[in-house]
């Protein structure tokens, strides 16, 4: 049995080159359990597992994180105990294509997640999906209204996992090749994958790879721009460099600028530092706006100051960051002064109070008290009336028996 894990950032052409390998003999599983397609997102289809997309949502939550503000990721992390209700849906799941010589899965999110799954699958395949990062960031901007910067970081979060972690280098196949020589590069992935395909099935299935799919493009000269980070650029030449002989046909058309770029420096970048700019540019625009109104006021504030604080420990790197987390935890301090002369106020109210419960407590102290040496003179008569009736009753007793001799 043969199992293929396709990885790589949203918007990075993984649902076509997914139904390209499904096309071709890769079983995705039964078609009601494949994500419909959407007219604004894939009007072609996701082609996308949604067991394997509700499980790897689920790993995000539980992990703090989501698939636009990754989780930062300690050592051994898959192998938490509180995972295991997640590891034996997975198990069933993964027990579910007993049976199927070759199977796999795609979802950009497991790109976060590849320690989890390949603990769960011995051997398991990764074909890497990567497209310009450039162009990755434009797409989200038009569909999620990201910041380039934010897309670019999570572009190099999703694509540096896959090369840190995996024991077998991932199977690198970038998205423009299809649309430059579609039938070579599907040839080549599928021979490293070991899938046995006619050039008659290769050919129609590359029909699928239609140029109107392709909706940003970008010169890759433009990574060149002192906007991009650098590490991003980095990345992007390592898997460049990894991309195989049809993309190596294909650089040759570039201008010169393109080239230059594709062999910068091919250092690694670790995936928490992309995690943690990723982090900073989301959570830190949105921290006082997104908890205002959904919280009480006092969890705002320790919430909100735990995260600025958060960030100055981890996130002070440049200096734009530590004037940005600077700002914030100003504002974090106002608010909190703010709440605190709010507590004051309260706590004097409580007091102001409690001094009139005790002003109209002495008054109804005393009129208990009186109340209770009325009810004792009242006891004291009633026990001489009774005393009174018993001597009244033993002199008519006695007349009455002196009336009765005489008689």
């Amino acid at each position: 049995m043969s199992v293929i894990c396709i990885v790589g950032m949203h918007r990075s052409g993984t649902s076509m080159i997914t139904r390209l390998l499904n096309l071709c003999g890769v079983y995705l599983g039964p078609e009601s359990d494949l994500l419909e397609a959407h007219p604004d997102g894939n009007a072609e289809g996701f082609w996308e597992n949604t067991r394997f997309m509700r499980i790897n949502e689920a790993l995000l939550t539980q992990l703090a994180g989501s698939w636009d503000v990754p989780p930062l990721l300690p050592h051994d992390w898959q192998r938490r105990p509180d995972l295991e209700p997640l590891r034996t849906q997975a198990r069933q799941l993964i027990a579910t294509f007993d049976g199927q010589a070759i199977w796999g899965w795609k979802d950009p999110r497991t790109s976060l997640l590849l320690p989890f799954w390949a603990d769960l699958i011995p051997d398991l395949k990764i074909v890497l999906c990567v497209r310009n990062p450039i162009e990755v960031a434009e797409s989200l901007r038009k569909r999620n209204s990201f910041s380039t910067l934010l897309g670019l970081n999570l572009w190099r979060a999703y694509d540096v996992w896959p090369l840190a972690y995996a024991d077998v280098a991932p199977i690198v196949t970038h998205y423009e090749t299809y649309f430059f020589d579609p039938q070579s590069e599907l040839r080549r992935v599928l021979d490293v994958l070991g899938i046995d395909a006619s050039d008659e099935t290769v050919t129609e299935a590359c029909s699928f790879a239609k140029i109107s799919l392709r909706h940003n493009r970008a010169d890759a000269g433009a990574l060149l721009s002192p906007d991009v980070p650098a590490a991003v650029r980095e990345l992007y030449a390592q898997l460049c460099d990894q991309g195989g002989s049809v993309y190596e046909r294909m650089i040759q058309e570039l201008p010169v600028e393109a080239s230059e770029a594709r062999h910068a420096s091919a250092a690694n970048e670790a995936y928490n530092d992309a995690v943690r700019a990723i982090r900073f540019e989301t959570i830190s625009d949105r921290v006082l706006g997104s908890f205002a109104g959904a919280l009480p006021l006092h969890q705002n504030t320790s919430m909100a100051e735990a995260l600025a604080r958060r960030f100055v420990d981890t996130l002070g790197w440049t200096d734009q960051s530590k004037a940005h987390t600077s700002q914030l935890y100003q504002q974090l301090q106002t608010l909190n002064q703010q709440l605190n002369q709010v507590i004051q106020q309260l706590n004097n109210l409580t007091a102001a109070q409690q001094q009139q419960v005790q002003q109209f407590n002495q008054p109804i102290a005393q009129a208990v008290q009186q109340l209770s040496g009325l009810t004792d003179q009242h006891t004291q008569q009633l026990q001489s009336l009774a005393q009174m009736n018993q001597t009244s009753s033993a002199r008519a007793n006695d007349a009455a028996g002196v009336q009765g001799k005489h008689e």
